[in-house]
């Protein structure tokens, strides 16, 4: 029997490795940006803990694909806000 793959080539979780809870996290900081698959659809969270409330962003995704594009943008947005100080 064949080993379960848990990660893509380019480090991020697998469509499995979500659906059996695994989350993808990235930190900046303060800044938390998650991906994570839960009933049926994948969720894109960002947390500030700076702020109250915390989380920022709660953003529900029926494909995987529009998760990671989301996710991706989110990264972006907020390495780039921790860098330039915003």
């Amino acid at each position: 029997m064949s080993q379960p793959k848990f990660y893509n080539k380019d480090k991020s979780l697998t469509a499995y490795a979500l659906a059996c809870g695994y989350v993808q996290i990235r930190y900046f900081n303060n800044i938390r940006v998650e991906l994570l698959y839960d009933t049926g659809c994948y969720h894109v969270k960002v947390f500030d803990r700076t702020l109250t409330p915390s989380r920022q962003v709660w953003d529900n995704f029926s494909t995987l694909t529009e998760a990671r594009q989301a996710f991706a943008d989110n990264v972006r947005l907020y390495r780039s806000k921790v860098r330039y100080g915003y």
